[in-house]
């Protein structure tokens, strides 16, 4: 049985990256990008008051945004 970390996420670290994949989108000049990177920062922090229980949460948003990257 996996333990029950409690876990709050660094939300400095969260922006940072926000900034970088935004920063990247807005020099391919690619609106849809920002817009779904948008969406998924909002979608982020609306849960924040939901509590992560653990850092595996942080970690599929920050590898989606990443995976959404590459694939640009």
């Amino acid at each position: 049985m996996a333990p029950q970390a409690s876990y709050k996420p660094d939300i400095r670290l969260v922006f940072l990256t926000m900034i970088d994949i935004v920063g990247y989108g807005q020099a391919r000049r690619s609106t849809q990008w920002n817009v779904n990177v948008s969406n998924c920062v909002v979608s982020f922090l609306s849960h924040q008051h939901q509590q992560l229980t653990s850092n595996i949460k942080l970690m599929e948003f920050l590898a989606g945004l990443w995976r959404a990257r590459q694939s640009t």
